[in-house]
């Protein structure tokens, strides 16, 4: 059964599968799937899969397995849901509790968001916290101040462990910068070796600095702490590979790096 209203003010629970066409709620509970052009003051809404079209205004909490928001709306309220995908100009100026966060078009959320994984297009956000993966999809925007990487940035810390009295230049694993993509790289590293009792143990920051010229690297290196024995190299297809001396009582040797970029 379809239910059709014209902006009348109800009192009741609904169950429905339809509600659509110039509608106005308040102060009711209901569980549907599909909500088009519809005005919802104090309205709780409970669903296993809610589609929103149109333009919508929802002052309540929204409750469902997965919500779908094709067109302009505004919410307005706590919403808990398993997923949200947002195809349609949208404003949350609620709380958003979700497992899966998909926003394509421009949404502002004015209140926090709490997803284990998201997808963001285009977004403006007063609070986001992200617990799990996140992919974001076109510009990211700080005060003002565009914050997008470079494609070849090492932004997250990477640790690997280096060997002892290494005499023939390895990779670093992960440790390279693609020659299609940079022109240039500053990396901040960190160096600690420890040895049996301590007696040995040596520590340092590296500082290194790369430009690729026509068809090769150059590479300039600096630092502070202990002399490590360690000799880093640049391969002509921007991967770092270093050689180490030989330090007695050697233990470990765990090396520590992120970068920033110049593109070509």
């Amino acid at each position: 059964m379809v239910y059709y209203f014209s902006f009348l003010f109800i009192e009741w629970s609904l169950n429905m599968s339809v509600f659509y066409g110039n509608a106005a709620l308040k102060d009711s509970c209901i569980t549907s799937t599909t909500i088009q052009n519809s005005i919802l003051n104090n309205v709780n809404i409970t669903a296993n899969s809610l589609y929103v079209s149109d333009s919508n205004f929802y002052i309540g909490g929204i409750t469902t397995g997965s919500i779908f928001v094709t067109g302009p709306s505004i919410l307005n309220g706590y919403v808990t849901i398993g997923s949200i995908n947002v195809t349609g100009d949208s404003i949350i100026e609620g709380c958003l509790t979700v497992t899966c966060l998909n926003v394509i078009q421009e949404a502002i959320f004015e209140s926090g968001i709490t997803a284990n994984s998201s997808l963001f297009t285009t977004i403006s956000t007063g609070g986001l916290v992200v617990t799990g993966g996140t992919s974001l999809q076109g510009d990211i925007v700080f005060n003002g101040v565009n914050a997008n990487p470079n494609l070849g940035d090492i932004l997250e810390e990477t640790c690997v462990t280096l060997a002892n009295n290494q005499n023939i230049p390895v990779d670093i694993l992960g440790f390279n910068f693609q020659d299609t993509l940079v022109r240039s790289f500053k990396a901040e590293t960190s160096i600690s070796i420890r040895t049996s009792g301590g007696t040995n143990d040596k520590y340092a920051e590296y500082t290194l600095t790369g430009i690729q010229r026509n068809g090769d690297w150059c590479l300039n290196k600096r630092y502070v702490g202990d002399r490590t024995g360690i000799k880093f190299t640049i391969t002509s297809t921007g991967q770092i590979q270093y050689t180490s001396s030989n330090i007695s009582g050697f233990i470990e040797n765990k090396f520590c790096f992120r970068a920033t970029t110049t593109n070509k």
